[in-house]
Parts: structure tokens; C-alpha cells; sequence
């Protein structure tokens, strides 16, 4: 996993829990991009963890045991299972990127459907 990212409060941070299969990473990042909020999701299943940093509901930066960015992102909402839990208020002290949440998270919707139509084909 990359370097842990130094963080700084907004505010006092509330938390929010639950699992993945309830509610999803993608239901968790429109909550948080629409609203314009600002928090880390963090996911856990197994030996497997994510984190999503939102700043004014902006992504700031994504983060997998593999990967970074919007890479990361874009893994995050394949995940299915596991835990999550959304640390309101924190921030990335030093944000990686400044991306629309929204946009990325259609794209990663899209991309895929795409690869399930062409498993579907090869099938």
C-alpha cells in the first residue's frame, strides 16, 4: 500500500459504518460528492484496503493496497464486499489530485458494463 497520508481534522470527525454489501462504494462516493462532503471512506475486506479522500465533495486523492489515484478510485467501485466506514471531516494534507467524483465514477460505471457485455460475448 502507498505511504500513509498525513491528515488533518475540518472539524471534529463523526464516523459512519456498515458494509459494502448494504450500501455501495459507488452509493458512498455520490453521497459524498453530491453533498458536497468532506471525509475519507475507508473499505477492509480481508487483507484488502481502500481509502477515497473527498474535500467539498472534490475527489482529493485514492488509495488500494496496489494503487493510487484514480486508478484507485476506479478499483474501489468494482469492490462488492467488505466493511467501510466514512470519517467525516478529515482531509488529505497533502491531496494527490482534484478530480470531479462524479465524472470519474460514471466512467468507471461505464468501463464496466463494457467488460461484462464482452465476457458476455465470449461467452
Amino acid at each position: 500500500m502507498v505511504a500513509l497520508t498525513i491528515v488533518r481534522k475540518k472539524q471534529r470527525p463523526s464516523r459512519t459504518t456498515g458494509r459494502l454489501e448494504d450500501l455501495s462504494f459507488a452509493d458512498l462516493a455520490q453521497l459524498m460528492a453530491l453533498g458536497g462532503k468532506t471525509g475519507c471512506i475507508r473499505i477492509t475486506d480481508g487483507e484488502f484496503r481502500g481509502e477515497a479522500w473527498f474535500e467539498d465533495g472534490r475527489l482529493r486523492h485514492a488509495r488500494t493496497n496496489g494503487s493510487s489515484g484514480e486508478q484507485a478510485f476506479m478499483a474501489l467501485v468494482g469492490w462488492t464486499s467488505g466493511s467501510f466506514q466514512i470519517a467525516h471531516g478529515m482531509v488529505a494534507y497533502r491531496p494527490g489530485m482534484d478530480h470531479d467524483a462524479m465524472h470519474l465514477l460514471m466512467k468507471s460505471m461505464k468501463e464496466m458494463d463494457e467488460a461484462a457485455a464482452e465476457q458476455a460475448a465470449a461467452s
